[in-house]
């Protein structure tokens, strides 16, 4: 009975640890409760990725220190995290110029396209007040772009050893990757594929943009600017 307790305890610690960074703290109080919910092995599962980029971060970088740069991110981030997590996102990774979400993973959740299109949504209205306290700081300002993707990819721990992390992978990850830049050029906000905007059960501002050429894909993908709830 002892031991029991013991390896739930053990469990139950290493949930939070893996997941409490990444997960808002009702879902890995989910995942602590019913752990059988949480494959770690690896799934095939339909999700929303959304990838977020800072616009021409290496140009910024080279007109600020070192520390700067960081504090720069530190404060983003701060904001672009808790916005994903308040709308059951979940992070994958946070890259040198932006940040990866999944929304659907590791749980389940039958609206994933419409909690990632609203974490967009915020994330970009967000912007106009940290770039007006930037700029009252005298602080360079910063712009963003942001792709929505939904698809069946594989989830689950990736990376040997010690140090696995939880993580999407399969050709829907390498589309959403690219759909970012894509809005970069275009000078799009929100750019999502039709895919997500087929899953969408909300109403909102969508605007049907020329279709996308995505490396792997041998045929065009029909996309939108997202502009806002309707």
């Amino acid at each position: 009975m002892l031991l029991r307790w013991w390896r739930q305890r053990a469990q139950q610690r290493h949930v939070r640890e893996a997941f409490g960074r990444y997960l808002p703290p009702a879902m890995v109080q989910r995942i602590v409760e019913n752990p059988t919910a949480l494959s770690l092995s690896g799934e095939l599962r339909e999700l929303t990725i959304l990838f977020l980029e800072i616009a021409n971060f290496d140009i910024l970088c080279a007109e600020l220190t070192a520390m700067e740069a960081r504090q720069l991110l530190n404060d983003y981030y701060d904001e672009c995290v808790g916005r994903i997590l308040e709308n059951k996102g979940t992070i994958d990774k946070s890259l040198l110029d932006g940040v990866m979400a999944l929304f659907g993973a590791p749980l389940d959740d039958p609206e994933h396209a419409d909690h990632a299109a609203q974490a967009a949504i915020a994330l970009a209205s967000d912007l106009r007040a940290f770039n007006t306290r930037r700029s009252a700081l005298k602080q360079p300002q910063i712009s963003i772009h942001i792709g929505l993707h939904t698809d069946s990819v594989a989830v689950g721990n990736i990376g040997g050893g010690k140090r696995p992390s939880y993580s999407a992978t399969g050709l829907g990850v390498l589309v959403a990757s690219r759909l970012s830049p894509i809005a970069r050029e275009r000078a799009i906000s929100v750019l999502a594929t039709e895919k997500t905007v087929a899953k969408l059960n909300r109403a909102y501002k969508l605007r049907e943009v020329a279709p996308i050429q995505v490396a792997g894909k041998g045929t065009s993908i029909r996309a939108y600017e997202l502009l806002g709830g309707a």
